[in-house]
């Protein structure tokens, strides 16, 4: 009886530390992973009652000679970051998102498109 309680555990342990290396396997994985996925670099704001979300870094590079080129580019070609800023369940139908893009004009810091 004795030697059937301990071989059991034996295989209890055995079972667990193969558990943990493949756990620990499956974190390496998910940091990788996760490491790997576009982060945006987003300031939520409240002004007058209307909320906004501004997005300041993190976007692919927005082609455009000046901002309507620009706003017209994101329209056709990244309108799912749109969709993942403005839609439920990240974002609010009232809400508006304002993108900091590099100026078009060398007298201007920066500039801006509305969604």
């Amino acid at each position: 009886m004795l030697r059937s309680l301990v071989g059991s555990e034996m295989c209890i342990r055995d079972r667990y530390q193969r558990r943990v290396r493949e756990d620990a396997s499956m974190l390496k994985d998910l940091d990788h992973l996760l490491s790997s996925i576009p982060t945006l670099e987003v300031v939520d704001t409240h002004c007058a009652g209307e909320p906004a979300r501004i997005v300041i870094g993190g976007l692919p590079e927005v082609p455009g000679a000046d901002m309507y080129e620009k706003r017209v580019y994101f329209m056709e070609h990244l309108d799912n970051y749109r969709k993942l800023l403005l839609l439920e369940p990240r974002g609010y139908p009232c809400q508006n998102a304002d993108l900091v893009v590099p100026a078009t004009l060398p007298e201007a810091a920066f500039g801006s498109l509305i969604l």
